[in-house]
């Protein structure tokens, strides 16, 4: 198993083998999670990397609305019941 050293300013090397596989080059942003003992590093996706052209359509069609408005919080509970 590849492994990395944690050096100061908690900075590490990631190993060139997991570097080639996610397609990464410098600069680029990890997304990264810890999930009980372990650390997982992931490529961070862009929103515009992961939306396809008819998500991005569903989403410009409804930001046309029609949107109802609300003078208060208030009304907006009374609304929706609250």
């Amino acid at each position: 198993m590849p492994q990395a050293t944690l050096r100061r300013k908690n900075q590490m090397t990631l190993p060139a083998k997991a570097v080639k596989d996610l397609g990464l080059r410098e600069g680029e942003r990890l997304d990264i999670e810890v999930s009980g003992d372990a650390i997982i590093v992931k490529a961070h996706v862009d929103a515009e990397d992961w939306a396809t052209e008819d998500v991005l359509a569903e989403i410009e069609e409804a930001a046309k609305g029609p949107f109802q408005t609300f003078a208060s919080m208030e009304e907006l509970e009374r609304e929706l019941d609250v």
